[in-house]
């Protein structure tokens, strides 16, 4: 501990002796989350949840930039240190600019590298250390650890998995055109808590090659062997991993096609979702003219490839699948898009130890539309899903969803908004189940001051068909956002909802309010160093304007089905702000020439979208020149889901299974939590791209387990709502009598 403190305060000194090239920054956090209510209606979620945090970012020191957060949590019972990083970026020697991380980091695992849309892997969140270096030709990272999980909504209490990670790294570019990568891992597991997992130690090592074969066109091939130790098994075993595909993208479109299988000791992280698996991917979309794009694509995978080889601890079926989309975005003009896709699918599993087996064949058919205006905008979604199950006539379904919303804007600084979903589910049996919700509210800049209140108030009612059981929900938000100074930012919000509980004299109300307090001290000069600024009163000739819009697919570029964002504040230099018009549009007239940032006022985002990342953008205005600058929303959307007790153990959701009320279900590792209420949870204002949700099994009935905690959902622009189902199994424990003997006097 104490060398680690001499090293902090080493680069303290080192970094406090050049002026910045960028903005610097001390920062204080302090954030509370406090939740009321029956443990019935709270379920495993702590009374109270704390963060207390400092960050010290130093660009421009001698040593590059210097970042350090520190963060103050909550453990089981006293306050313990939380997430902790310390970090030297950019830092140039010997031809190479170096980054070092010590502490609780991230590490990106080598399949994102290629960008195949549906071999997303997630990041591993670790604490440990890692040192990476960058050339003009070569680039290489060492990487190791410990496994972490992030246990708060802050991202600030990451505890340590007993799970050991080491990954090294290297790429080589002899050519502009061919890029040569290699890499090697290892994994080691001991005990994951609440997490499954199949493989106990794997080592794994590969090598890659990418080419383009012209600017737009790329072909990838990988290649890969690992050898690992499966969990309940003392044979070590060696399989190979490969990846082979290419990318076209054009000025109208893009088309991916890849053929993968991976091996189940692949880089054995609780995280990687690309384990034991083979199948072929491709897909693509193209502009059949200025105002219609149509995409499609089609899907075929196997999963648990050597089954025979398995041993029967592990209890993982075999199951393969299929499936193929297609469909169509038309921009009637600049105010009205729709859209429409078409998904038919089947899956296949064997019988294992824990399942009885399934064969299922899903279609899906769904509608979209927007109206865009310069005070309103209104969406609306259908969707029709069928279901057929070849052994479980319960499990064969129908469902209709249906969901609209509409925000207006009253004025400058107010809007109001107002949502509704319908769903209806009708299984090919008796059961099947309806819900509704609708929800409205309003949102209000307070006057002269950068700060807005938000209230909403969401009225839902699910009925069970087959037994006319009705669960009715009322929940009520307040909100409180925005800079009470210009260094001090304030978060306050608020939910209580209401319901009703069959237990005697438990309260059918509970409540979480999360607040967050965040003081800023700037330090250093936030213009680039060695470039003279002019002072904001001599303004000079030059103009700066773009244009906001809804980037669905978050590529930065305003594509042919991106509608324009009306309504929202762009700040330029943070002393000056304008509002885009009905077409998105935004100007900023007599500027100087020289390097300038422009940055949204999240103030004034819409709820349902996210900033882009990083929120504030460079750039540099030449004298004469038109500098135009893009900044694209991005949309957001929900995820959903169930969660069910499998009453007679057939590993499918029937008639007769009972829902799980306060269980805890987890997004993404952590960065979310929500606890089912009528056995249901939903997650709102979720980025659009691939997810992974999972149940807490602590938070279930004693006896309770999972087959599959772990379930992932993507989000796209045709599909911003997200359903996954999770089945639990409660093995009744045996019942202990204790006889206790006659007494001496033989009653």
């Amino acid at each position: 501990m104490r060398r680690t403190w001499w090293i902090l305060t080493l680069a303290f000194l080192l970094a406090g002796s050049r002026a910045a090239a960028q903005q610097g920054y001390v920062q204080v956090i302090s954030a509370m989350q406090v939740t009321t209510g029956d443990i019935e209606r709270t379920g495993a979620t702590r009374r109270w949840e704390p963060d207390f945090g400092f960050s010290w970012f130093a660009p421009g020191t001698r040593v590059g930039t210097v970042q350090f957060d520190l963060h103050a949590v909550r453990g089981k019972s006293d306050p313990r240190l939380g997430r902790a990083l310390f970090a030297i970026r950019d830092l140039k020697s010997h031809g190479f600019t170096w980054n070092l991380e010590a502490g609780d980091t991230v590490h990106t695992p080598f399949l994102t590298d290629y960008g195949f849309s549906n071999l997303f892997a997630p990041q591993v969140t670790f604490r440990g250390g890692s040192v990476s270096a960058s050339g003009p030709r070569s680039s290489f990272s060492v990487t190791a650890g410990r496994v972490t999980v992030l246990r708060d909504l802050f991202g600030a209490n990451a505890e340590a998995l007993g799970q050991s990670l080491f990954v090294a790294r290297g790429t080589h570019r002899p050519s502009n055109r061919v890029e040569i990568s290699a890499r090697a891992s290892r994994v080691r597991t001991e005990d994951l808590k609440e997490f499954a997992y199949v493989v106990r130690s794997g080592d794994d090592a590969g090598a890659g090659v990418r080419v383009s074969v012209t600017p737009s066109w790329q072909i990838v091939g990988d290649a890969g062997v690992t050898s690992f130790l499966r969990r309940g098994s003392a044979q070590w075993e060696l399989q190979p991993s490969m990846l082979a595909g290419t990318k076209w993208t054009g000025q109208k479109g893009w088309i991916q096609v890849d053929a993968h299988r991976f091996s189940p000791g692949n880089f054995s992280v609780v995280t990687n979702p690309h384990n034991d698996r083979e199948g072929v991917f491709a897909a693509g979309q193209y502009d059949l003219g200025s105002h219609v794009r149509a995409f499609g694509g089609w899907d075929v995978f196997r999963s648990n490839v050597r089954a025979e080889t398995v041993p029967i601890e592990s209890g993982i079926p075999q199951s393969s699948g299929s499936r193929a989309y297609g469909g169509v975005r038309v921009r009637v003009n600049a105010h009205l898009f729709f859209g429409g896709r078409v998904e038919q699918g089947a899956r296949t599993s064997r019988p294992s130890r824990y399942s009885l087996g399934y064969e299922s064949d899903t279609g899906v058919a769904s509608g979209e539309w927007q109206i865009t205006y310069s005070r309103w905008n209104a969406t609306g979604r259908y969707e029709r899903r069928s279901n057929v199950d070849v052994g479980s006539s319960p499990f064969s379904f129908t469902q209709h969803d249906a969901s609209a919303q509409v925000s207006v804007r009253l004025e400058s600084h107010s809007q109001v908004f107002a949502n509704v979903f319908l769903t209806d589910r009708r299984d090919r049996g008796a059961g099947g189940q309806s819900f509704w919700q609708v929800s409205a509210g309003s949102q209000v800049q307070l006057p002269r001051r950068n700060l807005f209140a938000r209230a909403e108030l969401t009225i839902s009612r699910n009925r069970q068909i087959e037994s006319d059981f009705l669960t009715p929900r009322t929940a009520l938000g307040f909100g409180l956002n925005g800079q009470l100074s210009p260094r001090l930012t304030l978060s306050i919000d608020t939910f209580i909802d209401r319901a009703p509980l069959l237990l005697p004299g438990k309260s059918p109300w509970a409540s979480r309010t999360l607040a967050r307090l965040v003081y800023t001290l700037p330090t250093g000069s936030p213009v680039v160093a060695g470039a003279a600024r002019p002072a904001r009163a001599s303004r000079g000739r030059e103009t700066i304007e773009g244009v906001a819009f809804v980037d669905w697919n978050g590529n930065g570029v305003q594509d042919a089905d991106d509608p324009p964002a009306s309504g929202v504040t762009i700040v330029l230099d943070a002393d000056a702000q304008v509002t885009t018009d009905q077409n998105g549009r935004f100007r900023f007239p007599r500027e100087a020439a020289g390097p300038h940032r422009l940055a949204l006022d999240l103030a004034t985002l819409p709820a349902d979208y996210d900033p882009p990342s990083p929120n504030e953008v460079p750039l540099v205005v030449r004298r004469g020149a038109r500098t135009v600058t893009p900044i694209g929303l991005l949309p957001l959307g929900d995820v959903e889901g169930t969660v069910f007790q499998d009453t007679n153990g057939n590993g499918a959701l029937d008639a007769d299974d009972r829902p799980i009320d306060d269980a805890v279900v987890v997004l993404d590792d952590g960065t979310r939590t929500e606890v089912t209420h009528g056995g249901r949870f939903r997650f709102t204002g979720v980025p659009l791209g691939p997810h992974t949700v999972r149940v807490l099994v602590e938070s279930l009935p004693d006896g309770a387990s999972l087959a599959t905690p772990d379930a992932a959902v993507e989000l796209a622009p045709a599909q911003r709502v997200g359903h996954v189902a999770f089945l639990a199994k409660i093995e009744k424990r045996p019942e202990i009598r204790k006889v206790f003997p006659p007494k001496k006097d033989g009653r």
